[in-house]
């Protein structure tokens, strides 16, 4: 389950980088996205 978790996490990570987020956004949104899980 946590697998499968991490991978949609990642890919949708991946799509955020994607877009203009500075590096301090990206960090701060993972921070938050392992608090909820």
């Amino acid at each position: 389950c946590k697998h499968i978790i991490a991978q949609v996490i990642s890919e949708a990570l991946h799509n955020f980088k994607e877009t203009t987020l500075n590096d301090k956004e990206f960090k701060g949104l993972v921070g938050d996205l392992k608090l909820k899980i």
